[in-house]
Parts: structure tokens; sequence; C-alpha cells
């Protein structure tokens, strides 16, 4: 595990990644390797420096064997909207100028705005992905927001119209063309996201896949496996 950059061609700020590649990995071999993006959670203190440093010293929430993952540190927290979505393709890029990557074992994995993240380009860019697995996070912004849509208190109409630049839901029917498996926490207020996904990928004529922790929060459920008597 170590960490990389790329100069953006945004604004030529140079941009850090993580990098995880499996110990199966090998320059010579005549393999293209998986790869697995992951979008970090929000975090309030978080910056590049912190961000390398954590890449350093962990390989993160899942390291699927002979995978290589790339974690994106997505211009902050911005949930990788706007210039946030193109460090991902832009980071991506530069894996595949180092390494021979399998274009159809691309996924797409998050948890909390990470998920938020996995949903939004899962949704958007759907057919680049052989997977998308977003955890928790957020679909759509009035239910999620609890916003009022009529009143005085209600956003103007012009807000309201841009949170459809965004709202995975209204691109549900994208994910026809490819895998989504959603997880939660069941007691996860979050949980609001594969909800509403549900919902929308079934008005599509989809069913989406979900995987729920028991009685478990705002994390991912560890599974103790005991070891058969001897």
């Amino acid at each position: 595990m170590w960490s990389a950059a790329y100069v953006s061609k945004i604004d030529k700020s140079i941009q850090p990644y993580g990098l995880v590649v499996p110990p199966s990995y090998s320059p010579s071999a005549a393999h293209r390797w998986r790869v697995d993006t992951w979008f970090h959670g929000r975090s309030e203190t978080l910056s590049e420096v912190n961000f390398l440093a954590d890449r350093q010293r962990n390989v993160g929430e899942f390291a699927p064997r002979d995978t290589i993952v790339v974690h994106l540190y997505g211009r902050y927290c911005n949930a990788s909207k706007f210039a946030g979505e193109v460090d991902l393709f832009e980071a991506l890029d530069a894996v595949r100028k180092q390494y021979p990557i399998d274009e159809d074992r691309i996924l797409i994995r998050g948890f909390s705005m990470g998920g938020a993240t996995a949903w939004h380009i899962g949704a958007h860019f759907a057919g680049l992905w052989a997977a998308v697995q977003p955890g928790a996070g957020f679909a759509e912004t009035a239910q999620y927001q609890k916003v009022k849509l009529t009143g005085d208190s209600a956003p103007p109409s012009w807000e309201q119209k841009l949170w459809h630049l965004y709202d995975a839901t209204d691109y549900a029917g994208n994910l026809f063309n490819t895998s989504t498996v959603a997880y939660n926490g069941e007691i996860d207020p979050q949980k609001q996201a594969a909800d509403m996904m549900e919902h929308s990928m079934a008005e599509e004529g989809l069913r989406l896949i979900r995987i729920v922790g028991p009685q478990t929060a705002h994390k991912y459920t560890r599974i103790r496996r005991s070891r058969s008597p001897a």
C-alpha cells in the first residue's frame, strides 16, 4: 500500500490517491487486474496530509485477493460532485498508465458519504462498472434532507431542479447495465438510501440486491467464523 498522485487537467493541481497492490501482482505476468475503487466517508478534519498518511499504513475497509484497490481523495468531502467526480476518472487514467487493468472488472465501492458517491457514480456511469457496491450513504436530496417541497420554506424551483443533476434515483434505470449490491446496517438511518433506490429501481423493473447487518448501526457487520471442533 502506498500513495500516488496525478496532475489534474482541471486546475493543474496535484491530487493524491491511495493504491493497494496485491502480493500476487507481478509486472511480468500476462494478466489484467481487477480494480476496486474506494470512496471514503466524511471527515471534517480530512486533508491531503492525513489522507496520504493513512494510505501509507492502512489497506482500507476491503482489500480483495488479486485486486488493485484505488482510494480516492475526491477533493476533500464533496461526495465526488463536480471536480470530485473528475477525480475518479483522472485517478483511473493514472493507474492505467502503470498497471494492466481489466476494463471489464472495475468496481465502485464506498461507505457513508462514500456510499453516496457509489450511488451517484454507479448510476450515472453504470455501463463502465462490473459492479456497484454502495454502503449506506444518500441517494437523493429531498427526503434525505427532510426538505419541505411546498410552502414558504420550500427551496426555489431552480434549486429543486438542480437536485436532479445528481439525484441517483433519477438514474436508477441505468443500473440495468451493471450489478448492484447495497449494504446497510439494520438500524442505520442511512438505510434510507437503499430504500429509495430499491423503490426507484423497482419502478424500472429492476431488483436491488441488499445485504443488511443485523442490529447494526452505521458500520459494517463483522462476521466471526467459529472453528470446527477437532
